[in-house]
């Protein structure tokens, strides 16, 4: 078959739709309910595909029809099945190890990032799975809002020239897995290169993925990329997809077919392929959660409904072999996100439908802080501090630590050992490794942070707030811009310690407090969720909360809170 633009014919097949429901939602519609606040208020629709072909759908929240939106993160698993149909097809020169330096010049190379030799060396493969080394913030901030570049190449020269230039928390070949919009955005203006230097003509990220994959794949009739909120295309090949249920599961249906059906658009083994780990904790395929038996991932994202902006999710799990269930989601609020209640809906609608859920994460919500004058203080996306040296000659049987404020307990396991690494396991078994390389590069690496640095900060113990500023600082802080709404922080004293409840969530987190130069602020982090760090103002009835994250200081949503005034 042909390639390049106007190539492949679309596949088409009609869904069949089941005549009468199949699925149980029994327990689907309650954990919805508890997901959100107000979950009738907003939209949520759900599509199956049943192990025999068949495919049904459900409103969970408006029975008015959702329609095609933005599908967030979702984005990144059409972004590396695009990057192997164009390796299958000649595109890239070096297949999925083809290195940036391939592509792009040192000259435009040394414009955008700070680290040359670490941005040379990056590999397609290695950004398709966060494991390039580079920061998580993909600098969606247009410094001129009426600018448009058409293409990604044209938007990251931009992003040079205004001197942001692009940083690594580690480097290219390391295997250290950190979650990165940007390691994606880079891999998308890879792809667009390569395009350009194969056919001879410079075209848009989004307009090779609508022909190429979109229509030439999967005959796809209500997809497309396009800028989001931002109006920024940088985010295009991480989030910027909008779908529909209809789309997503003629997608579903096609890989039910099995590997052999495409392997004309993705060459042969491209299933193992995708799902492979390239991480040390072995976390990430491309594009998608690594080791599972379906292509699965969640997304969110921002999206305007009118003159109101808010979150919306959406999630995939794509069958892989014939006789699989295959399962389809989207809602125009944060229901299927990354905490605890929302995991509990994202379980409930699997397991109706036979996919086995994920396990049920248990959290020690207890502040922890080491006394010790000896704790040592790392920081990288997240505060670590701990009682002893973990990176000591001989490395300790146990590590008691605290994860910006939350209590972790480590357990020495040589059986995860690696060159340079010693293995822990937490009480829930999750891997811990802590990394001394020969060039004197050291990380403590977890599902819930990657740390880096040392930092001195004395004893943070000792300068934990009072229990009377503890206690002035409860309330409710709630978006001022739309201050009707649900609320958006919950802080409130326990034992003495600050606690954040986010949003409706059910479990509330320990606070830990940094002092510096700006007055001290508060981190926080749901190991579900972003890692976050709050200062609050003087005078919190006049003046906004700041919210930003931990490791770079970006603004997250909302940023203008202000604490609800007491009634009564």
């Amino acid at each position: 078959m042909a390639s390049g633009i106007g190539g492949l014919d679309p596949y088409q097949r009609p869904l069949m739709h089941t005549s009468s429901p199949q699925v149980d939602l029994s327990e689907v519609r309650p954990a919805y309910e508890g997901a959100i606040d107000r979950p009738k208020e907003h939209h949520s629709e759900v599509g199956f595909l049943l192990p025999n072909g068949s495919v049904e759908s459900a409103r969970l929240g408006k029975n008015e029809e959702y329609g095609a939106h933005r599908v967030g993160s979702v984005t990144k698993t059409f972004t590396a099945l695009l990057a192997m149909k164009l390796v299958k097809d000649g595109v890239l020169p070096n297949g999925l190890n083809t290195r940036c330096g391939d592509l792009l010049p040192d000259d435009i190379l040394r414009e955008v990032f700070e680290d040359l030799e670490a941005a040379r060396n990056m590999t397609l493969e290695q950004l398709l799975s966060h494991t390039s080394g580079l920061e998580s913030d993909d600098h969606c901030r247009l410094q001129d809002p009426n600018t448009r570049p058409t293409t990604l190449h044209e938007r990251f020269l931009m992003e040079g020239r205004v001197g942001h230039k692009y940083k690594h928390t580690s480097q290219p070949g390391d295997r250290v897995g950190s979650y990165s919009n940007a390691g994606l955005a880079v891999a998308g203006w890879m792809l667009e290169r390569a395009y350009e230097q194969r056919y001879g003509r410079s075209i848009p990220f989004s307009q090779i993925m609508k022909t190429e994959l979109f229509e030439g794949v999967f005959g796809l009739s209500e997809s497309f990329i396009a800028p989001g909120p931002s109006g920024d295309i940088i985010q295009s090949p991480a989030g910027d997809m909008t779908s529909s249920i209809n789309d997503l599961l003629k997608v579903a249906a096609r890989l039910q077919e099995g590997e052999a059906s495409l392997e004309y658009a993705f060459g042969a083994g491209w299933q193992s392929n995708m799902l492979r780990p390239r991480d040390l904790l072995e976390h990430h395929g491309l594009g998608c959660g690594a080791n599972a038996t379906s292509i699965q991932h969640a997304g969110m994202n921002r999206e305007k409904f009118g003159d109101e902006e808010r979150d919306v999710t959406a999630l995939v799990v794509f069958p892989l072999r014939g006789k699989e269930a295959g399962l389809v989601a989207m809602c125009d609020s944060s229901a299927l996100g990354p905490n605890p209640q929302e995991q509990r809906f994202i379980n409930a609608l699997k397991t109706s439908v036979g996919i086995p859920g994920d396990e049920q994460s248990v959290y020690d919500l207890v502040f922890y802080c080491p006394a010790s004058e000896n704790a040592f203080v790392f920081h990288g996306n997240a505060y670590l501090i701990t009682d002893v040296d973990p990176f000591a000659k001989h490395p300790p049987d146990k590590i008691t630590c605290s994860c910006n404020g939350m209590r972790h307990e480590l357990f020495r396991d040589p059986s995860i050992d690696k060159k340079g690494i010693c293995g822990y396991r937490d009480k829930k078994g999750g891997s811990w490794l802590v990394i001394t390389k020969e060039d004197g590069y050291k990380a403590i690496y977890s599902d819930y942070c990657l740390v880096t640095k040392a930092v001195d900060m004395g004893v943070l113990a000792a300068v934990q707030p009072s229990l009377a500023t503890v206690q002035s600082l409860q309330g409710v802080y709630q978006n001022e811009e739309n201050s009707d709404k649900h609320p958006t922080y919950t802080f409130t004293e326990q034992n003495g310690r600050l606690y954040l409840r986010d949003g409706n969530d059910k479990d509330s987190f320990p606070c830990l407090y940094i002092p510096d130069d700006a007055g001290g602020a508060w981190v926080v982090g749901n190991p579900k969720g972003r890692p976050i760090k709050i200062r609050f103002p003087d005078n919190p009835d006049a003046n906004y909360l700041e919210i930003t994250d931990i490791y770079t200081g970006l603004p997250q949503p909302p940023d203008k809170s202000r604490r609800r005034k007491k009634i009564g």
